[in-house]
């Protein structure tokens, strides 16, 4: 079988540039090693524009000239769409089925005929959105349960997606390859003096990612360690594979390094940042093996979160705030979490590994592999795409107006911490004087727009509360339908 994949993302012969494109370039391998002949079209730039074999059967062409780098992908000329589209158009009807990676090729006519797998990464990034939104058909596939739930709550006003149609496919890694190693090698290489102590942010400099966040939690340490070992502590930044090529004055990691690099003065910390080069995907084991603690304390939205599983696996304790899929990729008790902004928190986890050099456990670990195996991500990867067919579009269902029956309840971005009710997509907590707190702290497991109505609260607070993402509605007949 043919198999066509599409990313707005850059592929790499010897590179990662992100978690999705990870994920791309796994399935296409693994499609590729059964006989399936795959080609993966991707943005062009100017360091990565040659088609080059990337595995058995596995063909990438780096020819689609879009935007280079992040944000506004599309923000490019408009004879480049047309011949983008053109590119498309002829590849897929030579293949017998299309995977778009992250739900971002707009044009949807480009593939009437053809079976499409369509995949969120992520619900965050403006070209993922304007995609997702659109989704019609044949079948979509989310990284975590937290995505599926997210995605379904959304789409319930309009779109409705059942179980048919959708699959939640938690994100693999492959313990072959992610464990403890020996980091010597590596420590040459980056130059990393042997009397610091590594804490690892391996993360693209999108400010969300938490490295003002990770600074603030060293700031925190002071409090729980003594000066001559906080001094000792190097918080290692990867340089971003972006700056390859010309940047222009919007992209993600505009001013984010000289925000960091001041901000570690102003706290008498100047030494802390250790910059050094991306890192070659097939290091990544050795270089998490270094590291003491790797930091995931930003309030990026993970979908999944792979950097803190693969720390695990490697051995070494990662700490994350309570954001988004990391909620509960790993349960309470197995990892290291802390409120968003609570850098107290985050401080006293990051001094306990540090003073009692504590080491991930080997039951976290288990549970990883258990529960988020490579083998069985990439062979329900390999069903859901061999084995699509074009499916009529979705039928769209509007149901704007309100029912006494609709449901109320807690929406999947949203959770009540110790800190308070905290909205992934706000970033922050509600404001405790706000009307909607007392509304949603009586709604526990739910509860119909009617009872709500006749408890006494107003219709005014209710619908401003769903507006704003604080609550979300599932309408009557969406019930129905599902």
């Amino acid at each position: 079988m043919r198999v066509l994949g599409f990313s707005l993302g850059p592929i790499f012969p010897d590179a990662v540039h992100g978690g999705s494109q990870k994920n791309l370039t796994l399935i296409m391998k693994y499609l590729g090693s059964l006989g399936h002949e795959c080609t993966i079209f991707c943005t062009q730039r100017d360091d990565n524009k040659h088609p080059f074999q990337l595995a058995k059967n596995v063909l990438v062409k780096p020819t689609l000239q879009f935007k280079q780098t992040y944000p506004e992908p599309y923000g490019t000329s408009p004879y480049y769409l047309a011949n983008i589209i053109n590119q498309i158009g002829d590849a897929v009807e030579k293949h017998d089925r299309l995977y778009i990676n992250d739900a971002q090729l707009l044009y949807h006519f480009l593939y009437d005929d053809i079976p499409t797998i369509i995949a969120f990464q992520d619900l965050i990034y403006t070209d993922t959105l304007a995609g997702a939104f659109s989704f019609m058909r044949d079948h979509l596939i989310v990284p975590s349960q937290y995505l599926k739930d997210t995605a379904q709550s959304l789409f319930a006003t309009f779109r409705p997606l059942n179980n048919s149609i959708m699959s939640a496919i938690p994100n693999g890694v492959d313990s072959t390859v992610y464990h403890p190693k020996s980091s010597q090698n590596i420590r040459s290489i980056i130059k990393l003096p042997d009397d610091v102590i590594p804490i690892l942010h391996p993360h693209r400099p999108d400010p969300r990612k938490g490295l003002l966040e990770a600074i603030k939690t060293i700031d925190r340490l002071r409090s729980y360690i003594d000066g001559q070992t906080l001094k000792k502590i190097r918080l290692l930044v990867p340089e971003y594979i972006d700056s390859q090529v010309k940047i222009d004055e919007n992209h993600m990691s505009h001013n984010v390094f000289e925000n960091a690099l001041y901000l570690a003065v102003q706290i008498g910390l100047p030494d802390l940042i250790f910059f050094h080069p991306w890192i070659p995907y097939e290091a990544m084991p050795a270089y998490y093996s270094l590291g003491v603690a790797t930091l995931c304390v930003g309030s990026f939205i993970e979908s999944f979160g792979y950097v803190s599983v693969e720390s695990e696996m490697c051995g070494t304790p990662s700490i994350v705030s309570r954001v988004g899929a990391q909620r509960s990729v790993l349960p309470e008790g197995l990892g290291r979490k802390a409120n968003y902004g609570n850098y107290d928190e985050a401080a006293q986890l990051l001094a306990k590994v540090i003073v009692d050099n504590e080491k991930a456990s080997q039951e976290t670990r288990e549970y990883i592999k258990e529960n988020y195996g490579m083998e069985t991500f990439l062979a329900n990867y390999a069903e859901r795409i061999l084995n699509a067919r074009v499916q009529p579009s979705l039928p769209s269902n509007y149901m704007f107006a309100w029912n006494l029956d609709d449901f109320l309840q807690i929406p999947p971005w949203c959770t009540f911490t110790s800190d308070g009710y905290y909205n992934d997509y706000k970033y922050g907590y509600l404001d405790t004087d706000n009307a909607a707190l007392q509304l949603i702290s009586n709604i526990a497991n739910g509860k119909c727009y009617g009872d709500l109505l006749e408890s006494g609260f107003s219709e005014k607070t209710i619908k401003e509360s769903v507006q704003e993402g604080w609550l979300v509605r599932i309408p009557f007949e969406y019930q129905e339908q599902t």
